[in-house]
This record gives C-alpha cells, sequence and structure tokens, in this order.
C-alpha cells in the first residue's frame, strides 16, 4: 500500500510541477479559466421573434452581467412553433432552462406538472398590483413576472388611407367599405403573417375576444376544451369566425408563405394599407421605415361602437424553473429586469409600454398611440380568459390553418367537435 501511494504521490507531484510550470508561462491564462469555471450560468428560452425585441433582451442582459461579472445568461430564442416541443424535450432531458419566457396562463401543463417556482415567497411582487399578475397567478400562487402590455389591432398606412380618400373605420359597416375601397382600386388590403400558425389566431382574437367579452364569460375556452359546449352551438365562436371568413375574402398575397418578419417589411414599405399584428411589432415596422406614417385602430365586431374594442392583455413575462439549480440568481435576474433601470433600457430598446406605466424617455409616436388606447379603457383584458390548453391549442390552431385555405364555417365547427371529441 505504501509503495502505490509513493507511486500515486510522485505522481501528483509530477503534475504539480508540471501545472506550475505552465502557470508559470502563461499565469494569465489559468487564471482566466479558473474565473470561468466560478461563473455562473443562466440558460433563458423565449420565441420573441422580432429583433426588435431580442436586441431590447440583450441589452438589458448586458447591463445585468456588467453589475454581476459572475453571472453570465444565454437565451435561446425560437419562433412560437418550435419553442413548445423543444422546451418539453429540454425538461425531458433534464436540461430545463433557468428561465422560461411566457405567462403562467398559457403555460397551466407546467405549471401543474411543478416545473415553475411558485415566487410567493420571493421579495419580487410588491411592486405588481393583482390585475397586473393575473395572467401570471393560478389558484392563488404568482409563477412569474410581467414586463410589459401590448394590444393586438390594425396598423395602418396614414399615407395610403389618405391617398385613397378613406377614413378610419369605427364601424364594421365602415371597416368593410375601407376594404373594398381598396380592392377595387387593386391594392391588397392586409398583410398576413400566416406562416407562423400562432399569428392566424392572432388575426381572429382581435374580433373573438370582443364578442367573449360581450357576455363576459371567462370560462369559454375551458367550456370548449371540456365538451360542456360544442364548437356548433357557440353562437359566439360561429359569429368570430364568420367575421375572419369575411376578411379572407379580401384579396390577399402568399398569407401562408410569408412570415411575421417579411409582413413587417412588405407593411412597412407601403405594399398594403392595413396590418393587423401585435403591438409587439413596432419596433420591427419602424426599424424598416422609421419614418413611416402608421396608425392603429380596434377591428371592429359590429355597428355599435361602444362594442368595438381591442385585445390587450401582458406581452412579455418571464417564468422560474422549478428545477434550476441557481434559482435565487434567476430571481436576481426577474429583479433587475423588472427594476426601474430595467425596465427602462427594456422599453427604449424593445420598443415596449411597461406593465407599470412607467414614463419611457422616448416612447415613439405610434408606440405612444398605443399607450392613449390602452388607457382610453376601449379594451378587452384579455389577461382574465384562461385559453385551451397546449393540446388543445395546436388542434385549433391547425383547424385555423385550414380554415384559411377553406374558410367554410360549418365544417370547420363540425371538425373541431369531432377533434375534441365534443358529442
Amino acid at each position: 500500500m505504501k509503495q502505490k501511494a509513493g507511486k500515486l504521490s510522485f505522481i501528483i507531484l509530477a503534475m504539480t510541477m508540471t501545472m506550475g510550470l505552465m502557470t508559470g508561462c502563461s499565469g494569465k491564462s489559468s487564471e482566466k479559466s479558473e474565473s470561468n469555471d466560478d461563473k455562473i450560468t443562466l440558460n433563458a428560452i423565449s420565441f420573441m421573434g422580432e429583433d426588435t425585441k431580442r436586441n431590447g433582451f440583450n441589452k438589458v442582459i448586458e447591463a445585468y452581467e456588467k453589475a454581476n461579472p459572475g453571472v453570465e445568461i444565454k437565451i435561446q430564442n425560437l419562433d412560437y412553433g418550435t419553442f413548445t416541443t423543444t422546451l418539453q424535450t429540454r425538461i425531458g432531458a433534464n436540461d430545463a432552462p433557468d428561465l422560461i419566457f411566457g405567462t403562467a396562463i398559457l403555460n397551466q401543463e407546467l405549471v401543474k406538472s411543478g416545473q415553475i417556482e411558485i415566487l410567493n415567497d420571493y421579495d419580487i411582487l410588491d411592486q405588481f398590483t393583482e390585475d397586473q399578475l393575473s395572467c401570471m397567478t393560478i389558484e392563488g400562487n404568482t409563477y412569474g413576472v410581467p414586463l410589459d402590455r401590448m394590444v393586438i389591432c390594425a396598423f395602418y398606412n396614414k399615407d395610403m388611407f389618405e391617398e385613397y380618400h378613406v377614413e378610419v373605420p369605427s364601424t364594421l359597416s365602415e371597416f368593410y367599405e375601407v376594404c373594398q375601397t381598396f380592392e377595387e382600386a387593386g391594392v391588397t388590403p392586409f398583410i398576413r403573417p400566416y406562416k407562423d400558425a400562432a399569428y392566424i389566431q392572432y388575426d381572429l382574437d382581435t374580433q373573438l375576444y370582443p364578442i367573449i367579452d360581450k357576455i363576459d364569460d371567462v370560462g369559454f375556452f375551458t367550456d370548449l376544451e371540456s365538451g360542456k359546449t360544442s364548437f356548433s352551438s357557440s353562437k359566439e365562436m360561429k359569429e368570430a369566425l364568420e367575421l375572419f371568413a369575411k376578411r379572407l375574402s379580401y384579396l390577399s398575397g402568399d398569407d401562408l408563405g410569408t412570415d411575421p418578419a417579411v409582413s413587417s417589411q412588405l407593411f412597412a414599405a407601403g405594399e398594403s394599407p392595413m396590418y393587423i399584428n401585435g403591438s409587439w411589432t413596432v419596433g420591427d415596422i419602424l426599424a424598416n421605415n422609421p419614418d413611416g406614417n402608421f396608425g392603429i385602430f380596434a377591428v371592429p365586431i359590429s355597428d355599435n361602437e361602444d362594442e368595438n374594442k381591442m385585445y390587450a392583455a401582458v406581452d412579455d413575462a418571464w417564468m422560474v424553473s422549478s428545477k434550476s439549480k441557481h434559482k435565487e440568481n434567476a430571481i436576481d435576474f426577474l429583479k433587475f429586469l423588472t427594476s426601474k433601470e430595467g425596465l427602462q433600457i427594456w422599453s427604449e430598446n424593445a420598443k415596449a409600454i411597461p406593465i407599470n406605466g412607467m414614463e419611457v424617455k422616448s416612447l415613439d409616436p405610434l408606440l405612444q398611440e398605443v399607450s392613449e388606447y390602452i388607457q382610453s379603457g376601449k379594451i378587452v383584458n384579455v389577461d382574465k380568459y384562461v385559453f385551451f390548453s397546449g393540446e388543445a391549442t395546436d388542434k385549433f390552431n391547425k383547424n385555423m390553418q385550414l380554415f384559411v385555405n377553406d374558410p367554410d364555417v360549418e365544417k370547420t365547427l363540425k371538425t373541431l367537435d369531432s377533434e375534441f371529441q365534443i358529442q
């Protein structure tokens, strides 16, 4: 035993001397390696598809890492179509990201399976109101923090409206007149980013939620998913699909082949006068045409102006994985992100409206218009509605893709009943 120990000691001594020589030749390299080994890495995953948003988040990361040199943050940005699958795969492989993008309401399966950390006992929620946290709270527990507010609306090119002598519509009849005027002039009324299926849903949502809001049915989607209500018997779903089918009847380009980034470019360049999308795309629109003359309006559902409201909700939000090995660091980053300094960096660079209503030093006129519309109260607070679960969402979105090519309302409602196994 002593002989083996002596041999081992000799080997260790030799290795130590060799390492000492290496250190003497390159002391800085060794010091850097040790520093990297000690650094904590937080992995984040998101479906922020807009370059402006991604750049804005990177600015926040840069500021945080500068103040916290022992922490680095790496983010994986995906499109919405692959986000859920990638996240589930990573969780299944025990490789869950520390920071997960999205709201608790839209990620209930993750919440119910215990994958998301409850933040009730952490010192991070006091700055938010109960309403602001509604989309992050399930059964009394809060699972994340919101950053900003958004709307889904119709963006319009003010110069094109003036050129073709049309006014901003405030009723459904006026809206159809605007569409018809452009169509008769040979101008495609809408740019549609339907290559990403989520944007078909966003388009439908501009009229579906105001219709649901008239009956104030917060269980609308859960009743459909559970079979308590059938799609075929839902007057609200039928009305929304009929309105959607009417809009789809107007001239269009390669809707299913056009992605959101290209759509923003085309709209900014004046290819079409209207573009239904979320306010998260403002940054990309302005990046493509900083001097563009654009505005917004709510997509009408009737000739009663009081019923024509704009979809509004929390836009960007973050949660912490319950499996994270660095929960305290992840939560510390979210504290910075939602601090006055962090939100200022985020809002200015991501072109976003902060959740707490704080004044942003340089808010673009188009974003200011969005902010004023939210403050006007002519909105539907979508956060109070619980949408379909992940699997049900996939089924619904698949059928909406089919609906774009074949907008047969009755057929689609029956197909949805069949796929949701509703008798």
